[in-house]
């Protein structure tokens, strides 16, 4: 769980920061079949203003996985 959430973390960091704009929007435009790069540009700037790294775990869905994992 901790490589996980470490991964998430530095992928995150990786997409905000401005200096990978170019790399970034490429592999946005290869993996979602985007046909122009305006398109990945747009679809990087959405992705942008999403994006932020409070990955804060929700008390209820953690009381969820807890309660899931207890039965087993």
């Amino acid at each position: 769980m901790t490589r996980l959430t470490k991964g998430m973390i530095d992928a995150l960091v990786y997409i905000l920061d401005a200096r990978n704009t170019r790399e970034v929007a490429e592999i946005m435009k290869k993996h979602l079949r985007l046909n122009t790069d305006e398109d990945a540009e747009t679809s990087y700037h959405s992705l942008r203003s999403i994006a932020s790294l409070d990955i804060a775990p929700d008390p209820a869905a953690w009381k969820n996985v807890s309660k899931i994992s207890s039965r087993g």
